[in-house]
């Protein structure tokens, strides 16, 4: 499968982090790709081979998540690394119609403004990461924001 690649600005390609986590639509928004045993009912982010209830592996079929969530918990990290750059959020969202709980990054809030329960939506976006190459720069990643 090749990679699919978005445009921003000057015909600058931009990458998924990791293949097979997310889409980016025509109008820029974005959808996590799961997957759900048929037989459990259970959804998987990220994907799996087989379900980890029944063990089947020919009972599972690719889903795309709902873009709206519940803030389950979060933490503001102020711990420097050599990669990222601080401070940063972190957090759980359910998806409650897909019965799923997200870990991401959490972008374009204060975090004197979160609280447990919010609404929370799906957003497409450049990674954290301190760039170390042009490669890096053009990563890009799935993130919650707040619903506005």
């Amino acid at each position: 499968m090749e990679t699919k690649k978005y445009k921003e600005g000057a015909n600058k390609e931009l990458l998924p982090f990791r293949e097979g986590l997310f889409e980016v639509e025509e109008n820029g928004k974005g959808r996590l790709l799961a997957n759900r045993c048929n037989r459990c009912g259970i959804t998987f982010f990220p994907k799996r081979d087989f379900c980890i209830q029944c063990f089947k592996d020919d009972t599972i079929k690719d889903v795309r998540l709902s873009r709206k969530g519940k803030l389950h918990t979060f933490s503001v990290v102020y711990r420097n690394t050599p990669d990222f750059s601080t401070p940063y959020i972190i957090g759980y969202v359910d998806l409650k119609e897909d019965g799923v709980r997200i870990f991401a990054p959490l972008t374009d809030c204060d975090p004197e403004n979160l609280h447990i329960g919010m609404d929370m939506e799906l957003t497409i976006g450049k990674r954290n990461k301190k760039a170390s190459d042009e490669d890096d720069k053009r990563l890009l990643t799935y993130k919650f924001r707040p619903v506005k």
